[in-house]
């Protein structure tokens, strides 16, 4: 019987031991993994200050002659296309066919339909006060300070193109 006591007892140390293991590496790694996460994040307000910074940075505009220099750019219009998608397709459509917002494809803008007034509708918006469609149907918030002209010149560049394309190919 004896025996099986120092058996037993030693069965609790190897439990205790395998116990006390087993925390002390996942803490450990759980220690390691944090530290070594947090130190490639940034905080959101350094991320938004960055993005902050590099639109108030950004330099891209029309041309003087009003012409958008990422017109024709696969790379800016493929951009642009993305671009689109997430901040100016809710309220135009996927298609940009309208929706809420009016139809960008047509020739009817009521706003202007050159690149100076696309530009400046996009950066600036208007206000609901402003429109021209009757009856409005809601202000279109300027996307200056959240785009930046470098993706507002983007996002004509894939309208340029989705109208190029259109015209190729009117049935569509």
């Amino acid at each position: 019987m004896e025996f099986r006591k120092k058996n037993t007892g030693s069965r609790k140390i190897k439990k205790v031991s395998l116990v006390f293991s087993v925390f002390y590496i996942t803490t450990v790694f759980g220690f390691s993994f944090v530290t070594f996460c947090n130190s490639k994040k940034t905080s959101l307000k350094e991320q938004l200050i960055d993005h902050k910074i590099s639109t108030l940075m950004d330099t891209t505009e029309l041309n003087q002659n009003g012409e958008n220099p990422l017109e024709g750019n696969a790379e800016a219009i493929a951009k642009g296309a993305v671009h689109y998608s997430t901040m100016c397709s809710v309220c135009h459509g996927t298609g940009a066919q309208g929706s809420t917002g009016p139809d960008l494809l047509d020739n009817a803008w009521l706003h202007g339909n050159d690149n100076y007034a696309t530009y400046n509708i996009i950066m600036n918006g208007i206000r609901l006060e402003n429109m021209k469609m009757n009856p409005p149907r809601g202000k279109m918030p300027p996307y200056k300070n959240i785009l930046g002209s470098h993706k507002i010149l983007e996002i004509m560049a894939w309208l340029a193109d989705q109208k190029s394309k259109l015209k190729e190919n009117p049935d569509n």
